[in-house]
C-alpha cells in the first residue's frame, strides 16, 4: 500500500492518505501485521515471519517491491478482508496490490528463493548469536552484563 517514488518527487496528500487508511485497519483490527517498507526495511516483515514461525509466499516478478519508495507499507490480513481493503484503496485512490499469502513451512519469492523455514530460523538465529559473540566478546548470549 502506497506510492513508488523516483527522485525526489513526493505527494503529500498522498502519504496522507495512506497514513489515514492504515490507521483506519489498525483501528478497525483488520490488519494482522504492518511492516514500513519506504526505505528498504521489508526485512523486518521477513523476521516477523522467522520470530513468528509463519512462512509466506511472495510474487514481485510484476513491479519492483524492496526498492527504496516513498511512504510504502507491506500489511498482512485475513482473506475475508481482501474485499474492503480493496475498495478502500480504490475509492481513496491509492495504489496496492497482491503480491503473496502468508502461511505455510517456507518462506518463497517467486524466481529468488524457496527457504524452510526451519532452515531460515536457524540461519537468522545463528547469525545473532554470532554476530554477539564477535563484537560483545560473548560465548554465551546470556553472558551479557551492563554497566553504568
Amino acid at each position: 500500500v502506497g506510492q513508488v517514488v523516483t527522485g525526489t518527487e513526493l505527494d503529500l496528500e498522498r502519504c496522507c492518505r495512506v497514513n489515514d487508511i492504515i490507521l483506519e485497519f489498525i483501528d478497525r483490527g483488520v490488519l494482522a501485521s504492518c511492516h514500513d517498507i519506504s526505505h528498504n526495511v521489508w526485512l523486518s516483515a521477513v523476521e516477523s515471519a522467522i520470530c513468528n514461525r509463519i512462512g509466506f509466499s511472495l510474487d514481485v516478478t510484476s513491479k519492483p517491491l524492496f526498492a527504496q519508495g516513498g511512504h510504502r507499507f507491506l500489511v498482512s490480513f485475513a482473506s475475508k478482508h481482501l474485499e474492503m481493503i480493496r475498495s478502500t484503496l480504490k475509492k481513496r485512490q491509492v495504489e496496492g496490490r497482491e503480491i503473496g499469502v502468508v502461511g505455510g513451512e517456507s518462506l518463497t519469492v517467486t524466481d529468488l528463493f524457496a527457504i524452510p523455514l526451519t532452515t531460515a530460523q536457524g540461519g537468522w538465529v545463528d547469525t545473532i548469536t554470532t554476530i554477539m559473540e564477535k563484537t560483545m566478546g560473548l560465548s554465551d548470549p546470556g553472558q551479557q552484563k551492563i554497566s553504568l
